[in-house]
């Protein structure tokens, strides 16, 4: 039976205006510590009922308990439908029949669930575009490539076949444009322009008092082998060994990569100055983004890096790699680019410590970029093209 998180469907659906476009977005699930794909669904959903369109988030799985349906809804707003038509595998297409989109965004790869989007969506002559979230990169593909080519050429047809493949940067648009032979544009994360406007640095660092009371480098995403947190710590014990810097705060959920980045704090002798705080949503999110002096990001790999986006619009400084997609995107000068050694990486987080004057008009040059090619209304506005019959877009 399909489901809403919050209130019946059908009294939902009642209010909504006929001459509206309907947007469904399809997602596996929406728990928070799940990283991009839900923070880019929350965005897109409440940007574009903004927008005056009507928008409905469906998936197998909303949320996990009250707290996180509340952060969720925050997240995401008020107006959006956040419905669970997919528990049993069967109440799907109902709830599609119901809702009666004009068009399907379906996000990520692999779930059954966007298989079945799509299925009901070809049946009904509804448009489709699929957002890859990365899973398609060459390096996201390389791990357990066989049964990934597998599914691709059995089970994948519907992702070949989606009005447009919407890739996270240009080396995955041509990677999947060929692979595929499908229809691929480029089409980054974005970034709210108002986040930071009421964010408090005190209120983070009063709900953790293990961490000195003074701006600090700040790590944030799902604490995962990927992610590179341990070879962060290492480049930071030796930007230590240069002179004095910050405490490194690493801020998101646990996700297999801990033991890691403590047994790197141990090994480099900066224990007591690596902080682990867990998961930060919402409020407490930009909060930590306020309190912090600028942000360091070392990824093993990372198709964009929506907290690069996000530290930028906020003013922060970011120091970072070319592992990243959004560093291999963006223009010289809006954040700092080290090499992927500990010792330069380190020697750009205490250069960028030491070097005020410099740093904050990096960081002044970032914000500026960020909010002019990043912001969510005008990626909004680029994707109504593209939920239309016939759009005029130049593929990649």
């Amino acid at each position: 039976m399909a489901a809403c998180c919050d209130r019946a469907c059908g009294a939902h659906l009642q209010g909504y205006d006929p001459f509206a476009v309907r947007i469904c977005h399809v997602i596996d699930n929406m728990h928070l510590d799940r990283g991009g794909p839900v923070a880019v669904v929350s965005a897109l959903a409440r940007t574009q009922t903004a927008q005056g369109h009507q928008v409905a988030v469906a998936c197998r799985a909303v949320s996990r308990s009250p707290e996180e349906s509340r952060l969720l809804r925050e997240l995401i707003g008020e107006g959006p439908l956040l419905a669970e038509p997919d528990r049993d595998g069967t109440g799907l297409s109902r709830f599609l029949d119901d809702f009666r989109p004009d068009a399907l965004h379906l996000h990520a790869v692999w779930e059954s669930i966007l298989r079945r989007a799509a299925g009901w969506a070809s049946r009904r002559g509804v448009p489709w575009l699929t957002s890859t979230h990365g899973l398609l990169h060459p390096m996201a593909m390389r791990k357990g490539w066989l049964k990934k080519r597998l599914y691709l050429a059995l089970l994948g047809g519907f992702v070949s076949r989606s009005r447009r493949v919407l890739t996270l940067n240009r080396q995955e648009c041509e990677h999947v444009r060929r692979s595929l032979r499908a229809r691929t544009e480029v089409m980054p994360n974005g970034v709210d322009l108002d986040m930071d406007a009421d964010a408090d640095p005190v209120a983070f660092l009063d709900s953790h008092p293990s961490i000195p009371p003074r701006p600090f480098i700040l790590a944030m995403g799902r604490v995962h082998p990927v992610k590179g947190f341990d070879r962060l710590v290492d480049a930071y014990a030796r930007a230590r060994r240069l002179g004095e810097m910050p405490d490194l705060v690493i801020v998101g959920p646990m996700d297999g990569g801990e033991a890691a980045v403590l047994e790197a704090a141990r090994r480099g002798g900066v224990g007591p100055h690596v902080h682990l705080v867990g998961p930060a949503f919402g409020r407490a999110r930009s909060q930590a983004l306020a309190a912090c002096a600028l942000l360091a990001h070392r990824p093993r790999y990372e198709g964009f890096g929506m907290v690069v986006a996000e530290a930028m619009a906020s003013g922060r400084a970011v120091v970072t790699t070319s592992v990243t997609g959004l560093a291999r995107e963006a223009p010289a000068g809006v954040m700092r680019i080290a090499t992927d050694t500990d010792e330069s990486f380190g020697q750009a987080l205490h250069e960028t410590v030491s070097r005020i004057d410099d740093t904050r008009a990096m960081a002044e040059r970032g914000r500026a970029w960020t909010m002019r090619e990043l912001a969510w209304p005008a990626l909004t506005t680029r994707l109504e093209a593209l939920y239309q019959p016939d759009p005029n877009k130049r593929a990649c």
